[in-house]
């Protein structure tokens, strides 16, 4: 098992706004956008751990990924033409899960959710960027 931990955080205002579906920012919420970035940027540590797993032993509506044996017709057909494949979890990082936001600031508690969730798919991308140079895929 494989595990990147240096994950760079890229953040942009415009883009978190644009996530953020944000029609009418006034100053304060643009405030606390930013300040939400900033502290991302310097606390957050996305992480992505990841496996080469062959895939064995199709049959019917069933095969064996990495040892483990699924059952699925969907997952057959899909893995038909498959040796290999990446089984994988990424996440935002503990890092940004400790940040404390008083319970009363559901608006800040909302925005920090979907940075969040912009971390999280940058390191996807970063994984899959990844994968394609290092495990020719």
């Amino acid at each position: 098992m494989e595990v990147l931990d240096n994950i760079p955080v890229k953040l942009d205002f415009e883009v978190v706004s644009k996530k953020l579906h944000l029609r009418n920012k006034n100053e304060d919420v643009e405030k606390i956008i930013r300040e939400l970035i900033e502290t991302s940027r310097s606390v957050g540590k996305p992480k992505a751990v990841f496996e080469i797993s062959r895939v064995e032993n199709k049959r019917g509506d069933s095969l064996d990924i990495g040892g483990v044996t699924f059952t699925s017709h969907v997952l057959r057909v899909n893995l038909d033409k498959v040796d290999k494949v990446f089984p994988y979890v990424v996440t935002c990082g503990r890092e940004l899960d400790e940040i404390k936001i008083p319970p009363q600031q559901i608006m800040k508690s909302y925005f920090l959710d979907q940075i969040k969730e912009l971390v999280v798919r940058s390191a996807l991308n970063y994984l899959a960027d990844y994968l394609g140079k290092n495990h020719s895929c």
